[in-house]
């Protein structure tokens, strides 16, 4: 995993290594899974607000997920943007009173940010094996805060 220090240019640097890794692509072509790890306080939210202000969002407009536990967004030139936290999820069941695996399957959905993501990715493997084989055709930006400001990226 690559290595960064959080400041303004976050995303200029992770969609830098998104290009070298799909050169061909325009990153807006592509559909995304951001799976954000980390300690409380350590900067998941804030990457997911610059992110879509980048994209043209009030950054106002981008409210943490941890109480609604899903929240959507329309990026402009993008489609929808869903923001799942999973932190105080009580189950892994919980994800299907949320419509999760219908939502996220949606033509229109182009990138999902999922904070606290192990019980996501349980309920992917174990009970949804349909959502499972859809999210296979998503670029997989892993990102673990390790500290306030220092990160790593992984592209898969």
């Amino acid at each position: 995993m690559e290595q960064f220090k959080q400041g303004p240019w976050v995303w200029g640097q992770i969609q830098k290594k998104l290009k070298q890794s799909t050169p061909e692509v325009q990153a807006s072509d592509k559909r995304f899974l951001f799976l954000l790890r980390g300690n409380l306080g350590l900067g998941k939210t804030a990457f997911v607000k610059s992110f879509l202000q980048d994209r043209g969002l009030d950054s106002q407009q981008v409210q943490s997920p941890t109480f609604l536990k899903m929240l959507e967004y329309e990026i402009p030139e993008w489609g929808v943007g869903i923001h799942l936290d999973c932190y105080q999820l009580e189950s892994v069941k919980a994800l299907e009173k949320l419509g999760l695996e219908e939502r996220i399957m949606e033509s229109d959905v182009k990138i999902v940010f999922v904070e606290w993501p192990d019980q996501f990715l349980e309920y992917v493997k174990s009970h949804s094996p349909l959502l499972k084989n859809f999210l296979d055709s998503f670029v997989k930006v892993e990102i673990v805060w390790k500290d306030l400001g220092v990160f790593s990226v992984q592209i898969h």
